[in-house]
């Protein structure tokens, strides 16, 4: 899922900085549960979808 954040996280304009945020996104994607949510475009129906589906998880799920 990194390659997903990568574009929209770091200025590849500078090398250093962008080295070391590379790393810590490394580091997060490695902690962090990953979900893939594809939503409709009806905006309005997304929030019900949410509750319903998290609603479905246990507590050890979302760790």
């Amino acid at each position: 899922m990194l390659s997903e954040a990568l574009p929209l996280s770091v200025d590849l304009q500078q090398p250093a900085a962008a080295a070391a945020h590379l790393d810590l996104l490394a580091q997060l994607v490695k902690q962090a549960r990953c979900f893939r949510l594809h939503l409709p475009p009806d905006v309005v129906s997304v929030p019900p979808l949410l509750a319903a589906r998290l609603a479905h998880l246990s507590l050890d799920e979302l760790r």
